[in-house]
């Protein structure tokens, strides 16, 4: 939407934003401004993965890793 839409229904895209919309609010046609609730922000840092891969099996993708070199050529 455009500013001039934006600014003459603010209230309207606000609550759209909260209900999780996408609000994405336009200068001449080019996205300058996405409209998001506070909260969304994106996680970064240590623990962003926490629990993604639960039951993720570490030694045997160690094990593929490793076997998928030559370990002649290694040492």
């Amino acid at each position: 939407m455009s500013i001039y839409e934006a600014k003459t229904n603010f209230s309207k895209y606000v609550e759209l934003a909260l209900q999780g919309d996408e609000v994405i609010v336009t200068n001449r046609g080019i996205d300058v401004v996405e409209l998001t609730p506070l909260g969304a922000k994106l996680q970064t840092g240590f623990g962003v993965l926490s629990g993604v891969f639960e039951g993720f099996d570490w030694d045997k993708a160690d094990s593929e890793f490793a076997s998928s070199y030559n370990q002649d050529k290694l040492t």
